[in-house]
């Protein structure tokens, strides 16, 4: 005999806790003999009110398990909702920062420019409205290229960054980027150093992007470093450390700059962030350039650390590493278009 009760929560059944009390003579079965079957037991008052009151207790436990899930659930939803809501205001609030200043410059020399328009086309005059005009045309490519930021981030988020994949020589890359900046920050002393190999510095993936990584972490080195500081951008191979037998490549950015506070390194890759130790109205920036680096080096299969003693004068060293394929045993066809999945 079976008796059972339901569990139920507001009004709806749930579950039923059944117990089932029969008495199976199966005692000193010999070989050959079948078992007798079992013979059903009432149950008494006591049995009913037990199970009753196991399965409200059932119940409870049920309720009070979703009501802490609700509650967690709303705390989680809550904090969620506080946390964009305050990358929405640092977002809005560096937008506005770095719009303002670009903005401000090109209203000035605007009114500038038109002020000497309207006294005449003396030379003096025609001088001062093309140096109005310069600054005007270097804000607005300053304009550009933060717009042009965001909407990078936005197809990183997006998933819709292209990466073309194809062989690329990441110490040509490097030397290229170091030439370029050299020439046009003559007040810092940078310097590209190779390692020597047997084997090229060979990397698949898409070139453009890679040398926006280097170049994006020399200008950081550039703008952190004082005046005459040493910045080295050096390359080397190594063996993987996850794949034996393959190898990876490590491209090295070490300034002698302001330095990163240690709790600031878990963070140095997120949107928006920027150290504690940053002077804003010296140093500008949106706190998005190291995280598009850091999301272009995943695409690629790669990452990216920063060491730091956070000591004015020592400067950081940000390490890139790459994997490097093994072109003897895995040939690639660099005239067939292809794409790197995010």
């Amino acid at each position: 005999m079976v008796l059972a009760a339901p569990i139920t929560h507001n009004h709806h059944i749930l579950g039923l806790v059944t117990l089932d009390r029969s008495l199976s003579d199966s005692k000193n079965i010999s070989p050959g003999e079948t078992e007798q079957p079992s013979v059903p037991l009432d149950f008494s008052i006591w049995d009913m009110a037990v199970i009753e009151g196991i399965a409200q207790l059932a119940g409870l436990a049920i309720e009070q398990a979703r009501w802490q899930q609700e509650a967690v659930d709303a705390r989680t939803s809550e904090a969620a909702m506080r946390e964009a809501n305050a990358l929405k205001d640092e977002f809005l609030a560096i937008t506005a920062h770095e719009f303002r200043s670009p903005l401000t410059v090109i209203l000035t020399h605007s009114q500038v420019a038109l002020r000497m328009l309207r006294k005449g086309t003396d030379p003096q005059n025609t001088q001062r409205v093309a140096d109005s005009l310069t600054a005007i045309e270097e804000q607005a490519h300053q304009l550009t290229n933060i717009v042009n930021t965001f909407l990078e981030v936005t197809q990183i988020n997006r998933k819709q960054l292209v990466i073309n994949s194809e062989p690329a020589d990441l110490a040509e890359i490097a030397e290229q980027v170091v030439s370029a900046h050299g020439s046009t920050s003559t007040a810092h002393q940078i310097a590209c150093h190779i390692a020597p190999s047997d084997h090229p510095y060979i990397v698949i993936g898409d070139s453009a992007r890679l040398k926006q990584v280097i170049a994006n972490l020399v200008q950081n080195a550039i703008k952190y470093s004082p005046l005459g500081g040493p910045i080295t951008v050096s390359l080397r191979q190594k063996e993987s450390e996850i794949d034996k037998g393959s190898r990876t490549i490590e491209v090295c950015i070490e300034d002698s700059g302001i330095g990163i506070p240690k709790e600031a390194l878990p963070r140095l890759f997120e949107r928006f962030y920027r150290g504690s130790n940053i002077d804003g109205s010296k140093t500008r920036g949106i706190g998005l350039g190291l995280y598009i680096v850091a999301e272009l080096l995943h695409m690629h299969g790669g990452t990216i650390r920063a060491e730091s003693s956070g000591i004015p004068g020592e400067g950081s060293r940000f390490i890139v590493t790459l994997p490097s394929p093994n072109l003897e045993k895995e040939p690639v066809d660099s005239d067939r278009p292809s794409q790197l999945a995010p």
